[in-house]
């Protein structure tokens, strides 16, 4: 069962976060990393189980972590920090935190944006999430202009990867309506 599965999860997991902090303590420049692993995993667990105080705690270390670690190397950790800003922004929208549901998700669009530069096969896909939840997220705070900039935003990445030949019609469909919804809002 899922309940069996978190226990199991908790279990593995809580324990290695307690050793993890220890060891980044002695030794951060060697084990943050690992501890940021831990963090994520126990807010993940805790969203999951509906205990966002928990959930919130560990993503938010997870998130200063992974900061630390970008600014150090951008190149290994911007991609991790994307994840804990993203992880961040789902957790807020479950909260119906719109605010903090759009500076997370804004966040994770500016590194994957960043990111798809060099490599946009890799991060394009991961760059059109974001582009939508923040448009509803503006949306719902009435600001339709900025939901519109980011639909449109996301459109265009859209276009560059159906031009690549990859199966992006379900996406597309998606920020249409969320369009149509906003031209209703006006």
């Amino acid at each position: 069962s899922d309940l069996n599965k978190y226990i199991v999860f908790f279990f593995k997991q809580k324990p290695a976060y307690e050793i993890r902090s220890r060891l980044a303590e002695k030794d951060p420049g060697v084990y943050e990393s690992d501890l940021a692993i831990s963090c994520n995993n126990l807010g993940i667990l805790y969203s999951d189980l509906n205990r966002y105080t928990e959930a919130e705690e560990y993503y938010k270390r997870a998130y200063e972590i992974y900061a630390r670690l970008a600014e150090k190397n951008s190149e290994a950790y911007e991609s991790d920090l994307a994840m804990s800003c993203n992880n961040l922004g789902n957790l807020y929208g479950r909260l119906n935190r719109h605010t903090e549901v759009e500076e997370y998700y804004k966040r994770t669009y500016e590194i994957y944006d960043r990111l798809s530069k060099v490599n946009p096969v890799a991060y394009e896909p991961k760059l059109v999430a974001p582009c939508i939840f923040v448009a509803y997220a503006a949306g719902m705070s009435g600001n339709i202009e900025e939901a519109k900039e980011y639909c449109d935003r996301g459109m265009k990445v859209v276009k560059r990867m159906k031009e690549r030949g990859e199966d992006v019609e379900k996406i597309e469909v998606l920020i249409n309506k969320l369009l149509a919804m906003l031209d209703e809002e006006e």
